[in-house]
């Protein structure tokens, strides 16, 4: 399969940055995430990313890099700081891209003015501040108010209106204090001082490509309280007289095109007084302010997939589908403090966009915003009113100290932090009781699909149908509660059937069982939750190979020796040691992916266990519920479970590695071993001995793949020696185990990651330990075999030989085997340097080590890709159900 790559570098950390990635792997796409800060883009771990972590700040760094990728359609940013550089690539590669030229036009806001202001277009009068001589020279002639802002960056920092000298400045001296603009400067900023144009503000959205500009429509923007300019809503189309509108829009394309910006699109600032518009900035770059959201809500015209599009060589389409009023306000924040909660109605469409629990430091833009709200409506105002009475009916709660699970048991005297709030919850979740809920939920899928095949087959009239579609419809909505009081000891689709027929009566809901069994349901059923089951496992697979692959990177220098029998034996790092786990971990996920072929198989159709007499359908069932295809043989589809005794054996596989890194954890955070330091957060103290810091969650995890380990013995005995049919023992009991594993393993998984994320090392003592027991000693008698061409046993008992009589003196035997090597003495303290020498074999060497990383991050890489896929192939495959579904509710 020839895959297509799309590289971006860097990225906004919120809104569209995370929507470009989403779009990306749901266009087919293979998205390679550059970045030097990976902790900035927390949407990385929840779209399964592995990022590349380098410097991005280096062109030349850049282009090798990319040029390690065959097949790349690509090459993108959507942040504001890295446009250009992004621009500069893509048309290195031959790439579609905007010109860096008009790019750097647009971002460098002084040269913008002198561009614009040479064309004769009309922009407030504008001073480059350069230096304090510079303000100095112009300070006696500026008119006030004015608007000081730096020459290039973006969502309103450091924005400021200053009605004075004194403020103006004052605010001048901040920004060349802070030296800010953006991540590539190296020098120091320059301050644009602007008239200040009062009057309303809009902006405009365009869509340049093939040599036309399109403007997509205007914005109209509202700012919090001066002086500041932070945007607290906007509505979507402007409601402005027309003649404005054209001046507006003619003014923005005469911009753009005085910086032959002709490529992709644009946000453009605009202020109008007295009504003449006066153009602010230009931004390269699609509107921030979730501006694009608005406008896919508004018109169904959705910019993040098209510049996507465009970007990557593909059609674009800028036609709109409907025509709607869409409002969006903010929620900003007012003081310093923690956040720690927005009371709001339940039925509240409110999204809250900074943690609960974080801290706030006003910063006077965009990054004050805790949420938003949008809202739609055929009428501008009616939207207008339903945002702000959302905003209205909410309060934002600030607290001065940070808040735990429990407070009073955030310092217990040797533990100075309470446990992990996430651990705390996820250890104190016992295996949930059946999910009625769940179980009702996939029925209703079930029946959903096997109704319409029987429509589609003419076994249902369409009245028959709508209503049976209904009545499940109407199911759902409630949680199906109207099921959950009754219990049936021969399950729950007998409730369910029997529910519908009293409310359809069974003229109707009679003919709903037609053509299939409640064998074929149960193995359905069991599909259905054991694909989302083995999915989760192979998230949370992923998700801790990540982090040993992210912590190997920042530990191929960490000093940590490997073991033999419980005794130290070779010179390694740490990076090897994770690399290890990763490689049987990786090989968990193959056998997964084996795995999951089988659950693309829909038993649906193989009715009792010998099919039916009457033309169904199966397929049209197996695809509107995601599956690939229908059971070869009915017997086996009703007979077996087999499927989850190979699941189950995978994950007692997980659970062995598992327990064995709980292990040696456990064994290095001993006083004795002093290897590694968990932080408090992921220890307990002793009720009765105050000096304990009990790693006691590593406990936890073992006894967690102790269970799993059982549970396959249970489910093997439960199924052996039943007959080859529909079967209770197979099919209901020997399941039960599997459910519990799934959630134990998950639990495990999750717990070791965040060890493996926040553990230290000791490197003294790892280093120490390396040299106090001799693990150079392999490295030395390799040594004599090349340097000298003593036969291996010999140098082997030479070195031995050293070692015994040294111990026995009580000297250091590292010490008195270096005297057989006294070409490369100098290496005798450094254990590093012993291990780096290791290259053959895949052993931890130097080079050999950062070859391994490489392979893991591409087959981690590569495994993201296939998740996605299958899940995009899923929901793909139910579209045509989905729709003739949407055609009977209208």
């Amino acid at each position: 399969m020839n895959n297509e790559y799309i590289i971006f570098i860097e990225s906004n950390t919120s809104g569209s940055g995370e929507q470009f990635v989403d779009l990306a792997i749901k266009e087919g796409l293979v998205p390679v995430f550059l970045t030097s800060t990976p902790e900035k883009y927390p949407f990385l771990t929840k779209l399964f990313i592995h990022p590349v972590i380098c410097d991005t700040k280096d062109d030349d760094n850049l282009f090798k890099l990319i040029s390690q990728y065959s097949n790349v359609v690509g090459i993108f940013s959507s942040s504001e700081y890295y446009i250009e550089i992004a621009a500069k690539l893509a048309k290195a590669f031959g790439l579609p891209a905007n010109t860096p030229t008009a790019v750097s036009h647009a971002r460098n806001k002084a040269q913008l003015c002198h561009i614009l202001n040479t064309a004769d277009l009309a922009i407030p009068h504008t001073v480059e501040i350069c230096d304090f001589q510079a303000f100095d020279r112009h300070s006696g002639h500026f008119k006030f108010p004015v608007v000081a802002k730096p020459t290039s960056g973006s969502g309103s920092s450091l924005v400021k209106l200053c009605n004075d000298s004194t403020e103006l400045q004052t605010h001048v001296e901040k920004i060349f204090a802070q030296q800010v603009s953006h991540p590539l400067s190296t020098t120091k900023q320059s301050v644009l001082v602007q008239e200040y144009v009062a009057g309303e503000e809009f902006s405009v959205e365009t869509f340049s490509h093939n040599g036309t500009t399109h403007v997509i429509g205007i914005t109209q923007k509202h700012l919090a309280s001066p002086p500041y300019f932070i945007e607290s809503g906007h509505e979507f189309p402007a409601e402005i007289d027309p003649q404005l509108s054209a001046k507006i829009e003619a003014l923005v394309i005469n911009a753009l095109n005085a910086i032959d910006y002709h490529f992709g699109p644009a946000h453009t600032e605009i202020r109008v007084r007295h009504n003449t518009p006066y153009l602010i900035e230009i931004n390269p770059r699609l509107a921030g302010g979730m501006i694009p959201e608005l406008i896919k809500q508004a018109t169904g015209l959705d910019l993040v997939l098209q510049t996507l599009r465009l970007y990557t060589g593909k059609p674009t389409q800028l036609q709109s589908q409907h025509h709607l009023h869409a409002c969006i306000r903010f929620i900003i924040a007012n003081q310093n403090g923690y956040f720690t909660d927005l009371r709001k109605p339940a039925d509240s469409a409110i999204r809250i966009t900074k943690p609960l629990g974080s801290y706030i430091s006003l910063a006077h833009d965009f990054s004050d915003r805790l949420g938003f709200v949008i809202t739609t409506s055929t009428q501008n105002q009616t939207a207008i009113n339903q945002a702000e009475n959302e905003i209205d009916n909410a309060d934002i709660v600030f607290s001065h100290d940070s808040v735990t699970t429990d407070s009073t048991l955030k310092n217990t005297g040797r533990l100075a932090a309470a446990l992990d709030e996430e651990l705390h919850h996820l250890i104190a979740q016992r295996y949930p009781q059946h999910d009625l809920s769940e179980e009702y939920l996939h029925l209703s899928w079930i029946d959903s699909a096997h109704v319409m095949m029987l429509f589609n087959q003419g076994f249902l009239s369409d009245e028959a149908t709508r209503k049976i579609l209904a009545e499940i419809s109407d199911l759902q909505k409630h949680d199906f509660a109207q099921l959950k009081s009754f219990v049936s000891a021969r399950g729950t689709y007998l409730i369910y059937e029997n529910y519908l027929i009293e409310k359809l009566g069974i003229d109707i809901a009679g003919k709903i069982h037609t053509g299939r069994s409640r064998n074929d349901i149960n193995a359905t059923l069991f599909k259905l939750t054991a694909r989302q089951l083995t999915i989760e496992i192979f998230e949370s697979l992923w998700l801790l190979r990540a982090t040993l692959l992210r912590q190997a990177q920042e530990n191929l220098s960490t000093v940590f020796p490997i073991y033999s029998q419980y005794q130290t034996a070779l010179p390694s790092n740490l990076a090897f040691y994770y690399l290890g786990l990763d490689q049987v971990l990786s090989r968990d996920m193959a056998e997964l992916k084996h795995h999951f072929v089988d659950l693309l198989t829909c038993p649906m159709g193989s009715g009792a266990s010998a099919g039916t007499t009457l033309p169904i359908n199966p397929t049209e069932v197996a695809h509107a519920l995601g599956f690939q295809s229908v059971a070869q043989n009915a017997l086996d589809a009703i007979a077996n479970r087999d499927i989850a005794l190979r699941i189950q054996n995978t994950l007692s596989t997980i659970a062995v590695t598992i327990s064995r890194l709980a292990t040696d954890f456990h064994i290095w955070a001993t006083n004795e071993f002093s290897f590694i330091e968990l932080p408090d957060s992921l220890c307990g103290s002793s009720s009765m001995m105050p000096q304990k810091k009990n790693p006691y969650l590593l406990e936890k995890v073992k006894g967690y793949c102790a269970s799993i380990i059982s549970n396959q013995a249970k489910m093997f005995n439960t199924m052996q020696k039943t007959p080859f049919s529909n079967s209770v023992e197979v099919g209901t009991e020997a399941i039960i185990p599997f459910h519990e594993s799934i959630f134990q393993c998950k639990k495990s998984l999750r717990v070791m990651q965040k060890h493996i994320d926040s553990l230290t090392v000791n490197t003294t003592n790892t280093t120490s330990s390396a040299i106090k027991h001799v693990t150079c000693a392999t490295y030395i008698c390799e040594h004599l075999v090349k340097e000298y061409h003593i036969p291996f046993r010999e140098a082997h008992f030479k070195i031995g030989d050293k070692i015994r009589a040294s111990l026995e003196n009580k000297m250091s035997g590292n010490d008195s085997v270096w005297e057989l090597a006294p070409t490369i003495e100098e290496q005798k303290h450094t254990p590093l340097t012993w291990s780096d020498h290791l290259e053959y074999g895949s052993g931890p060497g130097f080079k050999s080590c950062r070859t391994q990383l490489a392979h893991a991050n591409d087959a981690l890489r590569m495994d993201s890709f296939w998740m996605h896929r299958m899940k995009i192939d899923i929901d793909r495959r139910t579209i045509p159900f989905n729709e003739q579904l949407a055609s009977f509710k209208c």
